[in-house]
């Protein structure tokens, strides 16, 4: 299975959004700022068949994230 990155501007909101469904296998990364193009430096590595999933999730509880890099058909 592919995997996608759901982006995000710091560590603590990565933190939260990996505490907030765990059976995701979600992966806190640090990523190059220059590959979101507006500086998120870090993202959550899950399958990417649990990023629209993981995505309600973080709306759900508030987290703010970013965009989604990876895989074909992520929501």
């Amino acid at each position: 299975m592919s995997e996608c990155i759901i982006t995000m501007k710091s560590r603590t909101a990565a933190e939260r959004g990996r505490r907030c469904l765990p059976r995701a296998g979600s992966v806190i990364v640090s990523l190059d700022p220059g590959i979101t193009g507006n500086g998120c430096a870090f993202g959550l590595r899950l399958p990417c068949g649990e990023v629209g999933r993981m995505k309600d999730e973080l709306r759900r509880q508030g987290i703010p994230f970013g965009t989604v890099i990876g895989g074909y058909g992520a929501k």
